[in-house]
């Protein structure tokens, strides 16, 4: 009889249902397998649990569309707590990672790639490291929840693809907004710069892009009909999964775009 799912293989999965994107959930998909070898579980099984995470997401499920039945008190209670606080969810996964299982990968990357000598000792360290990781998780979420392309123009370059903050992260509550991906859009670098300066915006409720008057104003005409003019009006190509949170696109439409 397999043995009883414990709390960090419960995170791990979750993590990985965050990050895959939506239709990738099946036993052949590589990460699946990863996982599963991973945490000493068959592929099947991981893609159940996966199932089960579907089943209690409420913006999965209110279409009629339907996860697989008999979750268990354990997928709720996980689901509950980390869905609105993916902060702690990355840190319970890289404390799990570190004390079952050995670095992740990215983080040996990580590791590999930037030169820790320019950090301050102790504890920054970490903390930037930690900052690190988890902005990688949001872009990770964030874009495949819009399966890697720009919310306005369609871009598919991953290379030209931003995970923007619609509240920004200085603003944003560190355990429940900062890697929140219902706090983030899929913007080309073009677009992701005008969003963040604030010469456009989504609005709220309806998800049509909205230009300032500013941008209008200050951009050659031509250049802006190009750019810009042509999709303002437009709604943006919505997510599969985590879509924009109103508080955060409302915080946006007051307190960041230029009117």
């Amino acid at each position: 009889m397999a043995h009883e799912w414990t709390d960090d293989e419960m995170a791990i999965v979750l993590k990985l249902y965050c990050e895959l994107p939506r239709g990738k959930t099946n036993q052949s998909n590589p990460e699946v397998i990863r996982i599963a070898k991973l945490i000493g579980r068959t592929p099947a099984s991981v893609n159940m649990r996966l199932g089960n995470y579907a089943a209690v997401d409420s913006d999965y499920t209110k279409d009629g569309k339907k996860g697989l039945d008999h979750v268990g008190k354990n997928v709720k209670e996980t689901w509950n707590k980390f869905s609105n606080s993916m902060e702690k969810l990355t840190e319970m996964v890289d404390a799990a990672m570190k004390r079952a299982y050995g670095y992740e990968a990215d983080e040996m990357n990580l590791a590999m790639t930037h030169s820790f000598e320019v950090f301050p000792a102790g504890g920054e360290v970490e903390q930037t490291i930690m900052a690190r990781k988890n902005q990688s998780f949001f872009r990770t979420v964030v874009l495949s929840s819009y399966n890697n392309r720009c919310c306005i123009t369609g871009i598919d370059e991953r290379s030209l693809l931003n995970a923007s903050h619609i509240k920004p992260w200085r603003d944003s509550a560190p355990d429940t907004e900062r890697t929140n991906p219902q706090n983030g859009l899929c913007l080309n670098v073009l677009h992701d710069r005008a969003f963040d300066r604030g010469l456009l915006t989504i609005g709220a409720k309806d998800h049509k892009i909205i230009i300032s008057k500013s941008l209008k104003r200050n951009v050659d005409s031509d250049a802006y009909e190009k750019f810009f003019g042509i999709y303002e009006d437009r709604r943006i190509t919505m997510p599969t999964k985590f879509p924009p949170g109103e508080v955060f696109l409302r915080y946006h439409n007051e307190s960041v775009f230029e009117h």
